[in-house]
């Protein structure tokens, strides 16, 4: 199971589109529950809301919403019953149909995105993932639900999967959307999710993902609001409340994969702002504005090498220190073949840029060739006909972005 969840797919963009037409989640119908006689009369609850159809995202395991739950106690046949209820609608109390059966455990909060604790407190004392691994073994249907099946049942199901499964927090996100596309964790649920997951011994989400969400997620600078003074800044995401929930937690995920350190600020069921250095705010402007991570693969790594060669078979007298120069690039190139052997992209292209910086430095001065003086020593000319040769002059020039970013970061923080 941990390795169903940890294959879905990160970007769900049009897959959710789709999927949210065909459960029917987006359309509103008159739905009428009906739950007995009394005294000759019908006794009934009419609504007009989402669908009661919950959604199967683990083996036996269900997420709906309140009205996912009202099915389960309609007296017909037509909508689905469960062995286990975990249900977190803090007005399901108000109902008199709803009995109180002992497999009926009920978590009444509020969406705040506060009471994450309450929650964890609740769920550890009564044993409910024990009981809930417990049914699903013995072939029994449970069902996680809250009022809209959107944030607080989403909360405990991905709490669920991390826990038991040792997934990380933003793969469960993603397998959960997967299913219902609809799920939304508030900021502040996603805070605490975040800060429990350091609690746990979970899988770090792939580097691919963090591509994926730049390329997917960030279509226009705007939609990052940088705000603060002196060291630190504060980003807040500009996005519809619909899916603000979504794109915090890619969000912080994106961060994370990056290795830039972070504090979560005021992160409730409206808001979330994320506070880091001024130094990392200018590299995620420089990359947000490039649209771009490391392009690396199997097939280039090989052509990177080749040229990385080349550029240090074409060290000669207008370079300083040739020996020990040689010497410290021959161990930069090993350290990136085993970088790429392992598929450790980003270390390998990091060793690139290393290589790079140090074989190109002219004796007249400490520039490189992919600043002021771009193409102009031995070892630059020699690894650009290279990179020519095999068709990729676009890597060429993405190397030469990164140094050019990484030069106005350091002239930003002297």
């Amino acid at each position: 199971m941990k390795e169903i969840i940890q294959q879905t797919t990160w970007s769900l963009n049009q897959e959710t589109s789709d999927k949210v037409g065909s459960l029917g989640m987006a359309k509103f119908t008159e739905t009428v529950f009906i739950y007995g006689e009394k005294e000759g009369e019908t006794i009934s609850y009419s609504v007009s809301q989402q669908s009661a159809w919950a959604q199967e995202f683990l083996a036996n395991l269900f997420i709906g919403n309140i009205y996912s739950l009202y099915g389960h106690y309609d007296n017909r046949l037509e909508y689905s019953k469960y062995d286990l209820i975990i249900d977190l609608s803090e007005f399901s109390e108000s109902h008199p149909f709803i009995e109180r059966a002992k497999n009926h455990h009920t978590i009444p909060v509020e969406d705040s995105g506060r009471n994450f604790s309450q929650i964890l407190a609740h769920i550890h004392a009564e044993k409910l993932f024990e009981k809930i691994t417990k049914a699903r073994k013995d072939n029994k249907k449970v069902l996680i639900n809250c009022q809209m099946g959107m944030s607080r049942s989403a909360t405990v199901a991905i709490l669920y999967m991390m826990e038991t499964y040792g997934v990380s927090l933003v793969q469960a996100y993603h397998h959960l959307q997967k299913t219902r596309p609809i799920v939304e964790p508030n900021p502040g649920y996603f805070s605490a999710l975040y800060y429990h997951q350091m609690t746990l011994i979970v899988e770090a989400a792939p580097w691919a993902a963090a591509e994926t969400w730049l390329n997917e997620f960030f279509m226009n600078q705007d939609e990052v609001n940088i705000t603060g003074e002196g060291e630190q800044v504060i980003l807040t995401l500009k996005r519809d409340m619909n899916d603000f929930g979504s794109v915090f937690i890619d969000f912080v995920s994106f961060l994370e994969m990056l290795h830039i350190p972070f504090n979560l600020l005021n992160c409730d069921s409206r808001r979330g702002d994320i506070q880091i250095s001024l130094e990392d705010s200018q590299q995620i402007t420089y990359l947000l504005k490039n649209k771009t991570l490391h392009k690396l693969d199997d097939t280039n790594c090989n052509q990177l090498a080749m040229a990385m060669e080349d550029a240090l078979n074409s060290l000669d007298s207008t370079i300083d220190n040739n020996e020990q120069k040689r010497r410290e690039l021959t161990n930069l190139l090993g350290q990136f073949r085993q970088y790429y052997a392992k598929k450790q992209w980003n270390d390998a292209f990091d060793c690139v840029i290393q290589f790079i910086n140090y074989a190109s430095t002219p004796v007249s001065a400490n520039k490189n060739f992919y600043k002021t003086e771009f193409g102009q020593t031995s070892p630059a000319i020699a690894f650009n006909q290279s990179l020519e040769r095999a068709d990729l002059t676009h890597l060429a020039t993405l190397i030469k972005d990164r140094i050019q970013a990484n030069d106005v970061i350091s002239a930003a923080t002297c």
